[in-house]
């Protein structure tokens, strides 16, 4: 019973530390100057992501799209590397104050 417990102590130890961080890949920050924000990321087949979000940027930094409205929808496909391939400035989620109907 003795030998038992004292290899248990050594293994456990063992096992503990022999597991490590996984490596980063690739890091990027991507977004304009204003307030953007990455709803949902998912992977893609070749390798990439795409992301879709919401933003309140215009045309600044990484965002070369002018704005839609106050807040809209933007689509980001990268590659397996991070770096942008395309994006879309979809819509806009809120109605602006000149959109509104009178109704």
């Amino acid at each position: 019973m003795k030998t038992i417990y004292n290899l248990l102590l050594i293994i456990i130890p063992a096992i503990s530390f022999a597991q490590t961080a996984p490596e980063i890949e690739w890091q990027n920050t991507i977004g304009g100057y204003g307030d953007d924000k990455p709803e949902d990321i998912k992977a893609t087949s070749d390798g990439g992501y795409i992301i879709a979000g919401s933003l309140t940027s215009d045309t600044s930094a990484d965002k070369s799209e002018s704005s839609i409205g106050e807040l809209d929808c933007w689509v980001i496909k990268l590659d397996a590397n991070g770096n942008i391939e395309w994006e879309n400035t979809m819509f806009s989620m809120q109605i602006s104050k000149h959109q509104k109907n009178s109704d």
